[in-house]
C-alpha cells in the first residue's frame, strides 16, 4: 500500500512538473538549499544607511548613535551608502528661515565616492556656506552622488562644484555667488555631468559667467526644473562653454546679465536643446536677451522664448551661429530697450549675425 501512495505522489508530481515553465525549475533549483526554498528576502541587498543627527559642523570623524553630523557621515560613509537625515532634526514643516540649517563652519563638503544624500520630506534642511565656505558641495571625478531635498547655500563663490556625475532631485541651489568667479550656483568642470530634476536653481551670481550655472564642457541635463532670478557678466541665467546643455519641461526665466545672453549664453562649439520649454522675462545689457550663441547650435522644439530684452542687438536670439526651430517653436513679443516686436522675424526678436543661420519656422510662420 505504501508502495502504491509513493508511485501516486510520484506520478501526481511528474505531471505538474510539465505544466511549471524550465526558467521556473532551475530558479527553484538554484533558490533551494538541503531540500529548502531560500528566503525570498535574502536575495535583496538594501544599500547600508548612515543617519545624520545633528545640525552642527564640529564632527571628530566617527558617527555613533549619540551624534553623528553630516561632514561624518559623509567621510565615514562607504561607498554605496544612503546618508539620511533623523527625523526629528528639524521640526516637521520647518525651513532653513526657521533654523533648519546646517551651517558649515571650516571647509567644503567633499565627496569622492559613490553616495546617495537623501534629505527628509518632512522639513525643508539647507547646507550653507555661512557666506565662507565655497563650495559648499564639491563631487570629485569618478564619483556618483545624488542629492535630494536638499538646499545648497551661502557659498561666496558657487554653490556647487562637480567634475564627477551629479543628480539633484526635489533640490534647491539658491543664495550662493558674490560679484566674482564662475557659475554661482552650480560649475559643472570639465567632463562633468550634471541633472537636475523637479529642482530650482535661483538667486545666485557670479561676475565671469553662468549666475546660475556654468558648463564649462561637460554636460547639463534639465527636466521639469526652472533657473530663475540669477545674475551674472555674461550668461545670467546659464553659461555653456563647449558642452551640452539639454532642456526638458523646464523654464530659463527673470535672469540677468551685464553683458550678453539674459538667460542663456552658448559657446565654443556649445551644444543646446530645448524641448517643451520657456525661456522669459530675462535681461542681457548688450546682445541676447533671452539666447545668446556662437559657434556652436542650438535646436528649440514646441518651446518659447518670450517677453526677453536685449540692450544693443536680439531681444530674443542674437545667433552668430545655426539655430534650428522645431515644432512649432516660437521667438516673438521680445523687445530691444522699450522697443518690442510681435513680428517673429524681426531683428527684435531673432538677431542673425555673420556666421548665423535659422532654419525652421518661427511661430509658424517662415523666413522672409
Amino acid at each position: 500500500m505504501a508502495h502504491l501512495v509513493s508511485l501516486s505522489w510520484e506520478v501526481s508530481r511528474q505531471v505538474s512538473l510539465r505544466h511549471i515553465p524550465p526558467v521556473v525549475l532551475v530558479a527553484f533549483a538554484l533558490g533551494c538549499s538541503s531540500g529548502d526554498m531560500a528566503a525570498p528576502e535574502a536575495a535583496m541587498v538594501k544599500a547600508p544607511k548612515v543617519v545624520v543627527t545633528s545640525l552642527l559642523d564640529d564632527g571628530d570623524g566617527t558617527c555613533t548613535g549619540l551624534k553623528c553630523t553630516l561632514r561624518d557621515a559623509i567621510s565615514t560613509a562607504s561607498a554605496g551608502t544612503n546618508v539620511t537625515f533623523a527625523d526629528n532634526l528639524c521640526p516637521r514643516g520647518a525651513t532653513p528661515t526657521t533654523g533648519c540649517k546646517i551651517t558649515l563652519s571650516s571647509s567644503q563638503l567633499s565627496i569622492s565616492k559613490n553616495l546617495q544624500i537623501l534629505g527628509s520630506a518632512g522639513y525643508i534642511l539647507a547646507v550653507d556656506g555661512g557666506g565662507v565656505v565655497s563650495p559648499v558641495l564639491a563631487v570629485t571625478s569618478g564619483a556618483v552622488a545624488t542629492v535630494r531635498d536638499l538646499t545648497i547655500s551661502g557659498s561666496p563663490l558657487s554653490g556647487i562644484v562637480n567634475q564627477g556625475t551629479l543628480t539633484m532631485k526635489n533640490a534647491a541651489v539658491s543664495g550662493n555667488g558674490t560679484a566674482n568667479g564662475f557659475g554661482g550656483g552650480i560649475f559643472n568642470g570639465r567632463g562633468g555631468g550634471v541633472t537636475l530634476a523637479s529642482s530650482t536653481v535661483s538667486g545666485n551670481m557670479s561676475a565671469f559667467g553662468g549666475g546660475g550655472i556654468y558648463n564649462d564642457n561637460g554636460s547639463v541635463t534639465l527636466s521639469s526644473s526652472r533657473v530663475r532670478g540669477n545674475t551674472s557678466g555674461p550668461g545670467g541665467g546659464i553659461f555653456n562653454l563647449g558642452g551640452t546643455l539639454t532642456v526638458t519641461n523646464s523654464t530659463v526665466s527673470g535672469n540677468t546679465a551685464a553683458s550678453s545672453g539674459g538667460g542663456i549664453f552658448n559657446f565654443s562649439g556649445g551644444i543646446v536643446r530645448l524641448t517643451n520649454s520657456a525661456v522669459s522675462g530675462n535681461s542681457a545689457a548688450a546682445d541676447g536677451g533671452g539666447l545668446w550663441t556662437e559657434g556652436g547650435s542650438v535646436t528649440l522644439s514646441s518651446s518659447t522664448m518670450t517677453g526677453n530684452t536685449g540692450g544693443s542687438r536680439g531681444g530674443g536670439i542674437f545667433t552668430n551661429g545655426p539655430v534650428t526651430l522645431l515644432r512649432r517653436s516660437c521667438v516673438n513679443n521680445n523687445s530691444i530697450g522699450i522697443t518690442v516686436s510681435s513680428a517673429p522675424w524681426s531683428p527684435v526678436n531673432v538677431d542673425i549675425f555673420t556666421f548665423g543661420t535659422v532654419t525652421g519656422l518661427n511661430c509658424g510662420v517662415a523666413q522672409p
